[in-house]
């Protein structure tokens, strides 16, 4: 009996040593993770603060337009972006609102407005606090970063605005000077600036870093009517 009760506790005790191994692992790939995001932007201006915890996570991104809720791509782990048939997609659709259909963006036109979903077995609500645009964010919230943060396909880079230069960085300068806001809580704004593609990734945003990100997805302006 004491044999098999010291065979209890040792394996109560490695069990226990595996566990607390597993969240140190757990924790080390998140934080590569995080920094994986810093490594292929550059000279971005993108704040990453591996260590804030816990950290959020996310199976899937949905991405629609905002004022109509019309399902412009869809993206998970095992599959990739998908379009709202369940079909491969490597470019966001026509995402500009005209009336009653969807554009392309084109250059120095109106913007896209996304809004984003995760899907998070964590239950992640990244809507603005009181729910409307002006109102402040929680803790989580959504934005995409270029692959290529010299673009000028897109209004880019993210700046801070010029009357809260310890703020977030939210903003960009269109290529007419207009200074405008791309990212707030669930909602993504997309300027088009250029004829060409800009390959963005989204990211869910943690306080002042990113936690995880999406596939790159390609986003297509083209020439200006």
């Amino acid at each position: 009996a004491e044999y098999h009760a010291d065979l209890s506790i040792r394996v109560l005790k490695d069990v226990g040593e595996l566990m607390e191994n597993y969240q140190k692992v757990k924790s080390l790939l998140w934080t590569m993770l995080a920094w994986s995001v810093v490594a292929g932007c550059g000279s971005s201006g993108l704040e990453v603060d591996p260590g804030i915890g816990p950290h959020g996570s996310f199976e899937g991104v949905v991405l629609s337009e905002a004022d109509t809720g019309t399902v412009l791509a869809d993206w998970s782990l095992d599959d990739g972006w998908r379009d709202s048939m369940g079909e491969p997609l490597s470019a966001l659709p026509p995402a500009v609102l005209s009336g009653d259909a969807l554009e392309p963006l084109r250059a120095g036109g109106p913007p896209a407005y996304l809004r984003v979903h995760f899907r998070s077995s964590d239950m992640l609500d990244i809507a603005p606090l009181e729910g409307a645009f002006e109102n402040p964010c929680g803790e989580f919230s959504a934005r995409y970063f270029p692959l290529d943060d010299a673009t000028q396909v897109i209004a880019w880079p993210n700046l801070r605005h010029p009357d809260q230069q310890d703020g977030p960085l939210l903003f960009a300068n269109r290529a007419d000077g207009e200074l405008v806001q791309i990212f707030h809580c669930n909602e993504l704004h997309i300027y088009p600036e250029r004829a060409g593609i800009a390959e963005l990734e989204i990211l869910l945003w943690h306080v002042n870093h990113a936690d995880q990100a999406s596939d790159a997805l390609e986003i297509q302006v083209l020439e200006g009517s």
